[in-house]
């Protein structure tokens, strides 16, 4: 974070921030702001507000953007994501049009338990 803002800086640019809802980064820095700390390297993660949607699963889509914004990432990698992108729109589209009578359900091995929890029928 230093570095790229201490380039942008250079460039007559404003500062680069990550905050505490977009990266773990920016919760670790924030954190070592605000509390401080006397061991920086202990600073746990997994105590952060926003530990199920910073996850490294979904990090290129939440950092790709800034990426993209700062010119850091290659042409190559830029077609990568946006095609990534495209799929996860088309399968969001997907499943959110996608429903089945109970019927289909039951025929497929799934059936409404008494308390409106779905059970898996095994026998």
């Amino acid at each position: 974070m230093a570095g790229i803002n201490a380039g942008r800086q250079s460039q007559g640019q404003s500062p680069f921030t990550l905050n505490r809802d977009e990266a773990l980064t920016g919760v670790l820095i924030d954190d070592l702001i605000k509390d401080g700390a006397e061991e920086p390297y202990r600073m746990f993660t997994a105590r952060s507000e926003y530990r199920l949607t910073v996850r490294a699963e979904n990090s290129d889509f939440r950092l790709s953007p800034k990426a993209l914004e700062l010119g850091i990432l290659s042409r190559e990698q830029a077609e990568i994501f946006r095609k990534k992108q495209d799929l996860k729109t088309e399968a969001f589209h997907f499943i959110s049009g996608f429903s089945l009578s109970s019927n289909k359900w039951n025929k497929l091995g799934v059936s409404q338990a008494s308390d409106s929890k779905f059970e898996l029928i095994t026998a």
